[in-house]
């Protein structure tokens, strides 16, 4: 019993000594769990917003063997900016991966007598002819990344994803003198080009309210009718509002160049799309 007794005495403060010790490993881990700001943590997120793109966009379209005429829309009318939506959907599987869904678009008209001839497609357009111009472009992205590092006020991780752009585009052209007008003809097209990209991102809490991300995307790459290359680039601060509520304001870049091979037609777009952005977003 004595022995036991010492033992029991012996071991007593070995038990104590190795729970602390487990203590002081599982709090670190246990703090890292908590993350400072609840968006490297949240379930689900859901953005809306606006953005104010500076437009820059130049289109051709030619059969093969005859000249190009490389057409930026400003110099038909065109505005050089627009402000639309934006919106996000995303939603964390697990601890490590996410997917996520976003949306813009660009919806921009004008036009002006034309001070240049040129051609597209079968359109050909002399000097002083009266041109009208029109372009509503969706963009879809699809995009599952993968955090490598995480800790309690940052995460850093790469994905794969791809760019869905929905392209409706009118040209109209004619000709007037005096009270005669003649049509000159018009092009107009309506197609979906998906373009796969990877990508890169990082987020960092700065206080338990303010959080800032960064995103960025490239791909080049041939594929069946397309021949395309791809750069996206955002940047974003939120603030929280309260638990579930923030408020941001990021800034985005988009250069998409294009072409399209149909056969002997041929066909071309130069996207270059830039602009600050506002949203309120909402976190489950």
């Amino acid at each position: 019993m004595r022995s036991l007794l010492r033992k029991r005495r012996f071991l007593s403060p070995v038990w104590r000594g190795a729970a602390i010790a487990s203590l002081a490993l599982l709090s670190p881990q246990a703090v890292a769990a908590e993350s400072l700001h609840p968006w490297l943590d949240q379930r689900v997120g859901a953005f809306v917003g606006a953005v104010n793109f500076d437009v820059d966009v130049t289109m051709a379209k030619w059969t093969e063997g005859e000249r190009i005429d490389y057409i930026n829309l400003a110099r038909l009318g065109v505005p050089e900016s627009d402000t639309d939506l934006w919106a996000r959907l995303s939603t964390r599987i697990g601890t490590r991966w996410q997917l996520g869904f976003d949306y813009f678009t660009i919806d921009v008209a004008g036009g002006r007598a034309v001070d240049f001839e040129f051609e597209f497609g079968d359109l050909a357009v002399p000097v002083g002819a009266s041109t009208e111009a029109a372009l509503d472009a969706d963009f879809y992205v699809v995009s599952m990344n993968y955090s490598f590092y995480r800790s309690h006020r940052a995460e850093f991780g790469a994905g794969l994803g791809v760019h869905g752009v929905d392209l409706e585009y009118d040209l109209f052209a004619e000709v007037r003198a005096g009270s005669m007008v003649r049509t000159l003809g018009e092009e107009q097209d309506d197609f979906l080009a998906p373009l796969p990209n990877a990508a890169i991102y990082a987020a960092y809490a700065f206080t338990p309210k303010l959080l800032g991300q960064l995103k960025g995307g490239w791909i080049s790459l041939s594929y069946d009718e397309y021949d395309g290359e791809l750069l996206a680039l955002h940047a974003q601060l939120a603030y929280l509002l309260t638990g579930r509520v923030s408020v941001g304001l990021g800034y985005s870049m988009f250069d998409l160049d294009v072409t399209r091979d149909r056969g002997t037609l041929r066909e071309y777009y130069d996207f270059d799309l830039q602009g600050p952005r506002v949203f309120l977003a909402v976190g489950f």
